[in-house]
């Protein structure tokens, strides 16, 4: 009994509780069986979901179970806005390999208070391909996930990427507090309230200070966060956002700036893309410091963001237009820097070198956000080579960008 188009909700969130079964073969493999339950999450408003299910696994020939961790369902996507239905992504992983394919379903019931899908997923690597389907009821006691950074349910743990494939936290607990620090020990974090904002400054920015104590030293630190949505004037984000943490670092008599960049956000899980096929592509911002080796002068760094991906092929490629804003006055301005490179199919992150000549003279880490990519984060970090305008530079940052 499908629910009429009308009658699906458009506002809130909502859970449900899912079960799952589907088979999957591989060439030369004993075909199997899998079954499991999970949890499938909704934003009505965004028109966004996100399902993920444990399985245990049966082989057909043998009988014998397989359970334990990475036997996984996953899958994204979209809600139509024209009929009860939603499709997106799909992913495989078992004992057998992954696939990455695609889900149909839609919901039934009156008000949309049962649901139920379909996918298929393959390999065309191994020759792997699975099949399954699942059921969901509605529990209004179920907390779903959070789907968008615009709205916020329930407290999220973010793992955030720092330079050098640096990775902290940031624990957000509420619209108001949440713990945050940077991945050494010599800088020092905590958690940081309502109390600790500041007010006035760019409105694309919410900016916190406060000091924090160490062994035998204190810092006082400013932490900017980018704001999502559709308040910041210069890019609006949905998924993926960064923040930039400055301090000083005490050394005995000597004391150290510390300006540091650093992406976070909701990802798209790792290989759930590997079945999508088209391009896309994405333009955005930059945001970092250019450090001079020689004079030791630190400026802001702007500029933008062009990156195309070819999901068919998995290569990720673009470049980035960097400008120094001297705190003197005046810009320079440092040109393009091009990239390409494959994404790998086992990691979230894609790592690829700026290169000329065979040269590499730096590094591009990024990671998609969203149920379909929407978004793209990435940390960088350029060392300008010898011979090109503005050598004995050093140019990192964040760099953000979203699906046009």
């Amino acid at each position: 009994m499908p629910t009429l188009a009308l009658a699906v909700p458009r506002t809130g969130t909502a859970g449900y509780n899912i079960d799952v079964f589907g088979a999957a073969s591989a060439p030369g493999k004993a075909p199997l069986a899998f079954q499991g339950s999970g949890t499938f999450s909704v934003d009505f408003a965004a028109g966004v979901f996100a399902a993920r299910a444990s399985t245990t696994e049966y082989e057909l020939v043998t009988g014998a179970g397989t359970v334990g961790g990475g036997l996984d369902i996953t899958a994204a996507g979209y809600l139509s806005s024209s009929d009860g239905t939603f499709s997106g992504n799909a992913l495989y992983q078992g004992t057998l390999g992954f696939a990455g394919g695609t889900i149909n379903g839609r919901f039934y019931g009156p008000t949309g208070s049962e649901l139920g899908a379909a996918f298929s997923a393959s390999n065309a690597s191994t020759g792997l391909s699975a099949a399954g389907a699942f059921t969901g009821v509605l529990d209004a006691t179920l907390k779903p996930d959070n789907l968008t950074l615009t709205n916020m349910t329930k407290q999220q743990l973010f793992y955030t990427q720092w330079g050098w494939n640096s990775v902290s936290q940031l624990n957000w607990q509420n619209g108001e507090t949440f713990t945050a620090s940077p991945p050494t020990s010599n800088l020092y974090g905590g958690q940081f309230t309502i109390a600790d904002k500041v007010t006035g400054g760019d409105p694309n920015y919410i900016v916190y200070r406060k000091t924090f104590t160490g062994t035998g030293d204190t810092q006082d630190v400013t932490l900017k966060l980018y704001k999502p949505g559709v308040a910041n004037t210069e890019l609006v984000l949905t998924y993926a956002t960064f923040g930039e943490w400055k301090t000083v670092e005490h050394a005995g008599v000597n004391n150290y700036p510390v300006d540091q960049f650093f992406f976070y956000g909701l990802e798209t899980p790792a290989r759930l893309l590997v079945g999508k096929t088209g391009s896309a592509h994405y333009q955005g911002i930059v945001h970092g410091n250019a450090s001079n080796i020689n004079n030791g002068q630190n400026d802001p760094l702007t500029g933008t963001s062009t990156i195309d991906v070819d999901f068919g092929t998995q290569v990720l490629s673009g470049s980035l237009t960097l400008v120094a804003k001297p705190t003197a006055g005046g810009s320079i301005d440092y040109g393009r820097f091009d990239f390409s490179g494959s994404m790998p199919p086992y990691l979230a992150t894609t790592t690829i070198d700026f290169s000329r000549a065979d040269q590499s003279y730096g590094h591009w880490d990024s990671r998609f956000f969203g149920p379909d990519g929407e978004e793209i984060a990435a940390k960088f970090n350029v060392n300008v080579p010898a011979g090109s305008y503005g050598a004995a530079s050093s140019l990192s940052g964040v760099a953000l960008a979203k699906k046009q």
